[in-house]
């Protein structure tokens, strides 16, 4: 740095944060990109027809579950839109170490979007064909549920063919297997 003109080193303190992101190896790592996994419809529907709904089609609903699509934070769109859903593991999102939910929030951010809490339940009603043994995370801003932890929806078909809508603790420090499979929002 001592060797740069005025001119070199103006111009590298008007880009520092590039530099320091190159220099840091931020830009190490490939640009992930993910198709269109799933579009499907949300919003339209109160809270509480939702989960009739999701009964009605033979879906079993956990306590956890349930406790979560009854907290203020859970809330559903008024009109009906689509949104584009991408799947992927964890090592796909390019770990190869165990994360944190924060850590895996901040990946999934840099190429999508959470997901609103509403995707959980409208992707278990609307995904019946589930492959037996598929367990899917919803990456979601956490609920906090009466017993105070945080969480999020899962979506799952267990090997004997019933189809599930779970709940899983996401504290910010909770570490996700590398093989754990999470579904995200794509911007559009």
């Amino acid at each position: 740095m001592s060797k740069l003109d005025h001119e070199k080193a103006k111009r590298l303190n008007e880009h520092f944060d590039l530099v320091h992101a190159v220099a840091n190896g931020d830009f190490a790592r490939p640009l992930l990109t993910f198709q269109i996994w799933k579009t499907i419809s949300i919003g339209g529907m109160p809270e509480e027809a939702l989960l009739k709904a999701l009964e009605k089609d033979g879906n079993e609903v956990t306590n956890w579950a349930r406790d979560m699509m009854s907290q203020p934070e859970f809330t559903v769109a008024k009109e009906r839109e689509s949104i584009n859903l991408a799947r992927a593991r964890v090592s796909e999102l390019g770990f190869t170490e165990m994360p944190t939910t924060r850590e895996l929030w901040k990946r999934i951010r840099e190429i999508g979007e959470l997901c609103p809490a509403e995707v959980g339940p409208q992707l278990r009603h609307q995904y019946q064909d589930q492959p037996k043994g598929e367990v899917l995370w919803v990456a979601m801003e956490q609920i906090t549920g009466s017993d105070g932890g945080p969480s999020v929806f899962g979506v799952e078909r267990h090997g004997g063919g019933g189809r599930w809508l779970s709940a899983g603790c996401a504290d910010p420090g909770s570490r996700w297997d590398l093989g754990r499979g999470f579904v995200f929002s794509l911007r559009k």
